[in-house]
Order: structure tokens, then C-alpha cells, then sequence
């Protein structure tokens, strides 16, 4: 018994001295376990020679976002991205394909020669990245992007095409694509291909398809399927190597071919088309946009109540649909101010494309009490079922300015199902366009309507409508062949709409207290006298349209909503005058802090010289400057960047190197003494290509 229990008595003590040694190893491996990089979502080869990682799979354990660095530090080791699936029938992302639905692939991630497949089959994928994308060694490129059937838009302006030799299904099935850029695509030594923008391709009906840098001659190439049940508008097509005897019937909903060639020679090519779709001859027009010079766009963020797209090359705002963010008025600018750059808005009518019965603002029918869309405003060349509204009585103004309208083909359903007082579209361009049930179901009282007028439409079908104001004369309405009934017709009419004239503005002091609840007010006319609300403690800034941010009322700002709407005071927290004293501020700085807080820089302008490779670099000048500080670099991280100083809002760089891009940031500063104090970086801006 005495053996048995000295027995037992050692093995208790081996137990706890070996559980003691497991628990110091486990803790000291412990400290050493290293965060999760980036990489250890993927199966990768590592070459030590020629420093590369590559990918090759990814493993599943990606969420809805992901991202693809151009290098990854292994070690204290730097190695380049490739991807690579040659040989595979699948993406590499297809372990993640269920969740993934937006992936940027960053600068320096270069693709394998042998790969194809790449974002195959995607199919939750709407957002995708490939600006950064090093293509150079690719020779097959076949289905690609097959099956990416929620992609929304693809810039591939970047892309280096010139080794590659198979396009088969590139895009097939990208039914959803609403913008594409295959502008810069070289096609030359391509030889297939058969259904590359076949299968539903922009089904939802794409605006453009520039195909004028390709080589489509037969010689070369196949052509099989190659645009087959595609939908789009507008086709770009090439004087030099056109594709020949090709019946583009099969797009549907082409409504214009813009060829760079005489009609003679467009003729000799002997491709066939529907009757309906417009030849454009000699077009030459090259896709250069240039940012909006306008003095005053807006700054307010009014479109994070929009899935909207920002297509930074042709520096437009694209507005698809309102969110559901219950709006009660949306007021749509023509310019607004994002990042430093001005963009112009585009109503995009992107979810009407499969249900005409859907208004851009259909997700907050129920809360949407008026819509105003400034002059100049852009709206896409099919715009059915825009203002569609399903009969809500909540709408009671809809004002659209002078939208262009001229190219657009398709109006159907546009304002049908709306009940408002007046509808004035006198500015708007009917003649091109398809008007079916263009008013179906709507209740409208008046209606305003243009020279360039729909025809045959059956007017005496719009329940309550009274009077319609046509702006040409007699001789032109008869020409329209449209229907009135009972209905009272006005020609040559240039008046004012009837509209309702007072409103009542109600007062939110907003923390403090105000002697008038409310005041009526002249639609049209300034506000006039506004009270002045009180709180202890704090100054009067003024009257604004939100609780925070929003645009400041004052005696003299327009009436320019037919709404009843609220204002709110805005306050500044008083300080002492010890404060005041020590506190030495100019527009951009807060030297008692030693830094600068208020602003940062915005970049206005980047382009290169007509002499020299250099770039002109213009930005806003702040009061109280000493001076800018300029950084230019070929890397978006500023690595091997170059710094310059100068006193004036216009800088030039030294000589660039030809065919690089450069990143551009600026920032102002004040020299106190011998001391420096620096703004805020402004936005990155990137330079076109130097030439």
C-alpha cells in the first residue's frame, strides 16, 4: 500500500510540474502570435527570388468587403502581388462568392499570363476595382467577368490588352451593367470573340459601348454571339477594321451607331440594323471630359440619401435610387463639390430598368413631399418611370428646370400614377422619345407643355386634368394628333404655373427659447424679418434648414419651396475673454493649439504644362497663409515623394517622368517665429498619364 501511494504521490507531482511547463510555453508562444495579415485569407506561393506572393485561391473566410494590396511584408521581407488561377475553370474568389460584394484590387497586383476565369461567377459582386490592375503579361482573357450578373460598373480604362488573344465571354451575363470603359482596349491580336458582350450584357439597358479603339475586322477575328441579346443604346464603332456583315438587330433597344466613316463607306460594310436605329456618320468625337468650371456647386453631402455612383474620369455624380432615408424634400443641384473635384448630376433611373412601375424616389414614396431639380441636370437616355409615384397623395410639387432631354429615347410611365396641381415640362424635349402611358393613371389639374411635344397621346384619359398650356401655337399642336376631350387647350402660353402662394415656416430654437412659434410667408419672396431666439451661455449663429450643417436662412433668402417647413437656430458656446486673448485664429489656423483645424486644402486644378513634363497644380487660397506646401510622387503613399514651397495658390513641378502617373496633395501653413503650423493634407488628386 505504501508503494502505491508514494506511486501515486510522484505521478501528482510529474502532473503539476509538466502542467506548469505546458501553461510558460503556451504563454510565451502566446506573446508571439502575430495579427492576421491580409494574405492568410488565400492559398499563396511565395517566391524568394523574384520577391513575389501569389495568389492563387482564397480560402472563405472573406466578408462582404475585401481588398488586395500590391505587396505584402512576410518576415521583414516585401513581396509583389500576383494573382493566379491558370489552368482553373473557377476565380480565385469563388470560395468567398456567396458573401463577397465589393473587392478592390490596389496598385502593383499584376495578373498571370496564363489566367482566365479571374471574377468568374461573381454573382454577388457589385462593386469592383480594377483601376490598379497590371494586365501587361495577359493573353487570354476569356470569361473574365462571365457570370458578374450584379456589377454595376467596370472601369477598365487602364487595362493592357496588347498580348491578349481570346475575349470569349468576356462580360457575358453582366446583366446589370450600367457602365463600362473599354475605351483604351487594344484588340489586335485577338482572334475570338464569340459572345464577349453577349448574354443579357447590360440588360438593364446601357448607355454606351465605345468599341472605336478595337480591331473588329473578320480577318482576325470571330464573331460569334459577339453582342448577342446586349442591350444598349448608343454603339461607338471604328472607321479602320469595323466589324462586317453583322446584324445588330440582336442588341436590343440600339437606338444610334456613331461611326467614324463617310456613309459610303459605313454602306460597303453591309451590316443590318432595325429601322429605328439612327446612323451617325463622321464621328470623330473623342471622350476627353474636363471638370465643370462652375463658380458656385454645392457642398452639402444631399446625395448620402442616394445609391449614387461618383465616376471620377468624366466627373459626373451618377443618382440611381433614394434609400429610404425618409426624405421630405429632395432638392437636386445641377454641380456638386466632392473631394475637391466638381461633378455633375445624372439621374440614373438604374432599378426602373426591370420594373418601369419603380421611381427613383420610389423608396420613400410615402414621406417625399416635393422634388425640384435644378437646370442642367443630366438624366440618362432611358428615363421610364422616373417620377412614377403609384397614386401617393404626399407629393404636391415637382418642378424638373430645364432638364436635357433631347437625346432621350425612351419616357414611358414617365409621370405616371402622380397626383399634383401643376406639371410644367415646358423646358422638357419630347420629339425623340417614346411616350407610351406616359401619364397613365396621373391626376394632374394643369399641365405645361413643350413645342417639341409627345404625339397622339390621349389626354382626356388623365383624370382631372382641366387645362393644358401648350408653348407652341395652334398649327403646331394640330400636327401632334393629341386627344383633349373637354379639356381647355392655350397656345403660345409663357406664363407663370398657378400656384398656391403662402406657406407657414415654423421656429425650433433648438436648446434655447424663441418669442414666435411661426410666421407665413410669400412663396417667391425673401422671409423678411426672422426673431432672434436666446440661450444662456451662447451666441446666435443664425437660422438653418437642419439641426447641424444645412443651409442658412436669412431676412433676404428666397422662398423657393411651396413645403410648410421648420427652421432651427444654431448656437456658438461663448468664451471668456482669457480665451479670446490667448486664441490667435485665421481662416485655416489655430496657433494657440500649434496646429491648424478648421480647413484643409482643396485642390481645383491638375494638368500638365503645354511645354515641359510638368503639372500646374491650382488650389483655394486661404487667408492668413504664409505659404503651401506642395507633394507630388508616382505612389499613392507618397513614398520617394518630392516637396516643394511656394507663397502663390498656382505651383509648377519640375520635370516629370513621361508616361507616369503623380499624386498630388497640398497643404497651407503660417510661420510664426521660427515655428511652422500645417493645415490638413487635402485629397489626393492623380495626374493623366505624361505625355
Amino acid at each position: 500500500m505504501k508503494h502505491k501511494f508514494l506511486e501515486k504521490k510522484y505521478y501528482k507531482k510529474m502532473l503539476m510540474i509538466l502542467t506548469f511547463c505546458a501553461a510558460f510555453i503556451l504563454s510565451g508562444n502566446m506573446k508571439k502570435v502575430q495579427a492576421a495579415e491580409w494574405y492568410d485569407n488565400y492559398d499563396y506561393i511565395l517566391n524568394s527570388s523574384a520577391k513575389t506572393i501569389t495568389l492563387k485561391s482564397s480560402k472563405g473566410t472573406l466578408g462582404a468587403t475585401a481588398t488586395v494590396p500590391g505587396s505584402a511584408t512576410i518576415n521583414g521581407v516585401s513581396y509583389s502581388t500576383v494573382l493566379d488561377n491558370s489552368g482553373s475553370a473557377i476565380s480565385i474568389w469563388d470560395a468567398d462568392k456567396s458573401n463577397l460584394t465589393s473587392l478592390t484590387i490596389q496598385d502593383g497586383v499584376k495578373v498571370a499570363a496564363g489566367c482566365r476565369y479571374l471574377f468568374y461567377n461573381l454573382n454577388k459582386l457589385k462593386m469592383l476595382d480594377v483601376s490598379g490592375l497590371d494586365t501587361s503579361d495577359m493573353t487570354n482573357m476569356s470569361d473574365m467577368f462571365n457570370g458578374c450578373s450584379e456589377l454595376l460598373y467596370l472601369d477598365l480604362s487602364n487595362f493592357n490588352t496588347e498580348k491578349v488573344t481570346n475575349m470569349v465571354r468576356m462580360f457575358n451575363g453582366c446583366k446589370k451593367i450600367i457602365y463600362i470603359d473599354v475605351s483604351g482596349f487594344n484588340t489586335q491580336q485577338v482572334n475570338e470573340m464569340d459572345y464577349m458582350f453577349g448574354g443579357s450584357f447590360g440588360g438593364q439597358m446601357l448607355q454606351d459601348l465605345d468599341l472605336r479603339s478595337f480591331y473588329l475586322s473578320q480577318g482576325t477575328s470571330t464573331f460569334a454571339g459577339f453582342l448577342k441579346e446586349s442591350a444598349i443604346v448608343n454603339i461607338y464603332l471604328p472607321k479602320s477594321n469595323c466589324i462586317k456583315n453583322y446584324d445588330f438587330s440582336v442588341v436590343n433597344k440600339l437606338a444610334r451607331i456613331y461611326f467614324e466613316g463617310k456613309e459610303t463607306e459605313w454602306k460597303s460594310l453591309n451590316n443590318t440594323y432595325a429601322n429605328n436605329v439612327k446612323i451617325i456618320y463622321n464621328y470623330t468625337q473623342k471622350n476627353t471630359p474636363s471638370e465643370p468650371q462652375v463658380s458656385n456647386p454645392d457642398t452639402t453631402t444631399w446625395y448620402n440619401d442616394y445609391n449614387y455612383y461618383l465616376d471620377k474620369k468624366n466627373y459626373k455624380l451618377i443618382i440611381m435610387s433614394s434609400k429610404g432615408n425618409g426624405i421630405t424634400s429632395a432638392v437636386i443641384p445641377a454641380y456638386t463639390s466632392i473631394g475637391g473635384n466638381i461633378y455633375k448630376t445624372v439621374l440614373n433611373n438604374y432599378y426602373a430598368r426591370k420594373n418601369p412601375a419603380l421611381s427613383l424616389w420610389a423608396n420613400d414614396i410615402n414621406s417625399l413631399k416635393e422634388i425640384k431639380i435644378a437646370d442642367g441636370v443630366e438624366v440618362v437616355d432611358e428615363c421610364s418611370g422616373l417620377f412614377r409615384f403609384n397614386k401617393q397623395k404626399v407629393l404636391t410639387t415637382l418642378s424638373i428646370g430645364a432638364l436635357d432631354t433631347s437625346n432621350v429615347v425612351y419616357m414611358d410611365y414617365m409621370f405616371a400614377n402622380i397626383s399634383i396641381k401643376n406639371l410644367d415640362l415646358r423646358n422638357m424635349d419630347m420629339s425623340n422619345a417614346s411616350t407610351s402611358n406616359m401619364f397613365t393613371n396621373s391626376s394632374i389639374t394643369n399641365l405645361y407643355l413643350p413645342e417639341n411635344a409627345m404625339k397622339g397621346y390621349d389626354l382626356s384619359s388623365v383624370s382631372g386634368l382641366k387645362n393644358v398650356y401648350y408653348k407652341g401655337d395652334s398649327t403646331h399642336w394640330a400636327a401632334l394628333g393629341n386627344t383633349l376631350g373637354t379639356i381647355k387647350i392655350t397656345n403660345d402660353y409663357t406664363g407663370a404655373p398657378d400656384e398656391s402662394t403662402t406657406i407657414t415656416v415654423s421656429f425650433n430654437a433648438n436648446g434655447g427659447t424663441c418669442s414666435k412659434k411661426s410666421i407665413t410667408v410669400n412663396i417667391n419672396e425673401s422671409y423678411g424679418t426672422l426673431p432672434t431666439p436666446k440661450r444662456d451661455g451662447y451666441s446666435f449663429k443664425g437660422w438653418y434648414t437642419e439641426k447641424t450643417g444645412g443651409t442658412q436662412i436669412t431676412e433676404k433668402t428666397t422662398v423657393d419651396t411651396s413645403i410648410n417647413h421648420t427652421l432651427y437656430a444654431q448656437w456658438a458656446e461663448d468664451k471668456n475673454e482669457k480665451d479670446k486673448k490667448e486664441e490667435m485664429t485665421s481662416n485655416t489656423v489655430t496657433i494657440s493649439k500649434q496646429t491648424i483645424v478648421k480647413n484643409r486644402s482643396v485642390i481645383s486644378s491638375l494638368k500638365q504644362t503645354k511645354k515641359g513634363r510638368k503639372l500646374k497644380v491650382k488650389y483655394n487660397k486661404f487667408k492668413g497663409a504664409t505659404g503651401y506646401q506642395i507633394q507630388y510622387s508616382t505612389s499613392k503613399k507618397f513614398k520617394k515623394k518630392t516637396t516643394i514651397k511656394v507663397k502663390k495658390t498656382t505651383a509648377i513641378t519640375k520635370k516629370l517622368k513621361k508616361g507616369k502617373r503623380y499624386y498630388v496633395r497640398v497643404r497651407a501653413y503660417i510661420k510664426s517665429g521660427k515655428k511652422y503650423y500645417y493645415a490638413k493634407w487635402s485629397d489626393i488628386k492623380r495626374s493623366s498619364k505624361i505625355k
